[in-house]
């Protein structure tokens, strides 16, 4: 006979260190795919709120971010708000990139051409607030990046059409 104390494990897994998101978010990231490839978006969205406000959160106040914490977050973003129609998600993209001053990885821009369509609305403040964001940095962008910063100009065309 074997006798085995009880673990309190709820303790443990709600203490977290900051530094410690990214793999509770892989974790939540997992079940959000699920979530997604079964059509269910707002499922999906409840999970990685949450996550993804931290994060953004974390941005805006200047608190270092991994660049695996960036990517996973945008593509998150938009596989929100394709799947979901919400506008907040190309929000998020825009607010995240901003607060890190660096343009939109090239994928996401190219999805959010599609994208962008489906939303029911975007916030032209905050894409116009990143593109001066961007037009800042300008002078000290390479030439890919100054070819996003033309598309992502493109984008505000496209959203202040709808």
């Amino acid at each position: 006979m074997i006798v085995m104390s009880r673990r309190d494990v709820g303790a443990d897994t709600l203490i977290q260190a900051p530094t410690q998101r990214v793999a509770t978010f892989g974790l939540l990231g997992i079940l959000a795919d699920k979530a997604l490839a079964m059509g269910r978006g707002e499922e999906a969205e409840k999970l990685l709120f949450e996550q993804m406000d931290q994060v953004l959160a974390d941005a805006e106040r200047g608190i270092a971010i991994t660049a695996e914490t960036v990517e996973r977050s945008c593509d998150y973003a938009i596989k929100l708000a394709a799947a979901t129609s919400n506008g907040r998600w190309v929000d998020f993209i825009f607010r995240l990139n901003a607060a890190l001053r660096r343009t939109c990885p090239a994928a996401i821009v190219d999805e959010l051409y599609t994208v962008l369509r489906r939303v029911k609305s975007v916030n032209l403040g905050v894409l116009r607030g990143y593109l001066e964001v961007l037009r800042d940095l300008s002078a000290n962008l390479g030439p890919a990046d100054r070819f996003l910063l033309n598309r992502i100009e493109g984008l505000e065309r496209v959203a202040a059409a709808k």
